[in-house]
């Protein structure tokens, strides 16, 4: 079984990338002396400037967040749980300081959306989640606990987090 947590919402969401991560083509990898496999030197298909190499000082920093809303893995999945027509994948392990970034982006993401939802669940889940719903003037971080699945899987999750604030999505 594989978890999937995802964010869905009723406007687009931004792209945040890994800070810590570093994407090199062929051609740069080969500037800083690095070790290339022959295979990928003698392809002919092998685009030298497509960034293909993920580079990360260490393997903590491997699983930061990010969120890349063209890169969603399962969209059935997302379609079946939720209404709202934007989806983005959460591709992190959970710690405190990544969920306070995940609770600062959610609060910047609703100065422009009506709702968010946040999802976890395994991806052969048959019982629909559980919902609870809070308002964003209540969220915090203790609301995102359940994205933490270290402690064991607690079932399907949905936590939805409503703009209590229209005047702020008309601006």
């Amino acid at each position: 079984m594989s978890s999937y947590q995802f964010l869905a919402s009723d406007h687009p969401f931004e792209k945040l990338e890994n800070p810590f991560l570093e994407r090199l083509s062929i051609r740069e990898a080969l500037e800083r002396n690095m070790d290339i496999p022959a295979f990928m030197l003698e392809n002919p298909d092998m685009d030298p400037e497509e960034k293909i190499f993920l580079l990360c000082d260490t393997e903590e920093h491997l699983e930061d967040l990010e969120l890349h809303p063209e890169e969603i893995s399962f969209p059935e999945v997302s379609a079946r749980l939720t209404e709202n027509s934007y989806v983005v994948e959460l591709q992190w392990r959970y710690s405190k300081e990544r969920a306070e970034t995940l609770l600062g982006y959610i609060k910047k993401h609703l100065t422009s959306a009506e709702n968010l939802e946040i999802f976890s669940l395994w991806l052969d889940e048959v019982d629909p989640p559980q919902r609870i719903e809070v308002t964003l003037d209540c969220l915090n971080l203790s609301h995102l606990s359940f994205l933490d699945l270290s402690e064991g899987y607690q079932g399907p999750r949905c936590l939805h987090v409503k703009n209590t604030h229209p005047a702020l999505i008309e601006s």
